[in-house]
C-alpha cells in the first residue's frame, strides 16, 4: 500500500496568518547579540516587522561582561551602537511587550525569522518580570524558520543544512548586497522578501 498522499485531493491545514487562524499573524523578528550563548544582557538591537508593516528598530544597553570580539564585529557593534538611544532592558521589555501582547491580553504574533528559536533563546533573557505576563507567554509557541521553509521550496540539495539566510537567499537570486546585512533591520527585511519570494513561488500571493 503507498503511503504517499496525494496532492491533489489532501487537505492540508491552513497556514499561520490565513483566515482560518487570523488572530494569530506573523511578526518577523531579528535581534542582534554581544555574544552567541544566551544569557542576560546578550540582546543589543531587536528589529521587527509585520507582513506589511514598517520595520521597527530600538537598541537595548547591553552586559558586555558577556560579549564576544567575533560577535560584535560581525554586527557591527563599535560602529552602530548608539548609546544615546539605547534603551534600558526594562524599558525595552515595556515596548516589546506593547508590540507582542494583544489587547486580549494573549499573544498576537507567530515570530518568524532566520533564526527564530536563537531569538527567542536570547529575548527570553531581557527581565519580562518588569512587565505583567499573561499566562499565553509573550509570543505563538512555534516559530516559522523562513529559511528551512524556502530551502524546501527550493529542494533537496539546492543549499546545505542548516539552511542559513544569506545561503538561501542567494540561491534564491537575492542580491545580497541590496541589504543591511548583519543588522537587525536589514535582516528583517531581507527574511520577509524571502518569505514574500516563497507565496511568489507557492502560488499563494
Amino acid at each position: 500500500m503507498s503511503l504517499t498522499k496525494n496532492a491533489a485531493t489532501a487537505t492540508d491545514p491552513a497556514p499561520i496568518g490565513s483566515p482560518a487562524d487570523a488572530s494569530v499573524e506573523l511578526l518577523f523578528i531579528d535581534i542582534e547579540t554581544v555574544c552567541l550563548a544566551p544569557c542576560v544582557g546578550s540582546v543589543w538591537e531587536v528589529a521587527w516587522a509585520t507582513l506589511h508593516g514598517p520595520i521597527e528598530t530600538i537598541q537595548i544597553v547591553p552586559d558586555l561582561a558577556h560579549a564576544e570580539i567575533a560577535a560584535l564585529k560581525i554586527n557591527g557593534f563599535v560602529d552602530r551602537y548608539d548609546a544615546a538611544e539605547a534603551l534600558s532592558p526594562s524599558d525595552a521589555v515595556e515596548r516589546l511587550d506593547d508590540v507582542l501582547i494583544g489587547s486580549d491580553d494573549q499573544p498576537r504574533y507567530v515570530l518568524a525569522g532566520a533564526a527564530p528559536w536563537f531569538d527567542a533563546d536570547h529575548l527570553n533573557r531581557l527581565p519580562w518580570e518588569n512587565v505583567a505576563l499573561q499566562p499565553g507567554g509573550l509570543w505563538h509557541h512555534h516559530h516559522v524558520d523562513v529559511p528551512a521553509v524556502v530551502a524546501g521550496r527550493l529542494g533537496p540539495g539546492a543549499v546545505p543544512l542548516p539552511a542559513r539566510l544569506s545561503t538561501v537567499a542567494r540561491a534564491a537570486a537575492f542580491i545580497l548586497d541590496a541589504y543591511d546585512r548583519h543588522t537587525a533591520g536589514g535582516d528583517v527585511a531581507l527574511t520577509r522578501d524571502l518569505y514574500f519570494w516563497w507565496k511568489g513561488q507557492s502560488g499563494d500571493l
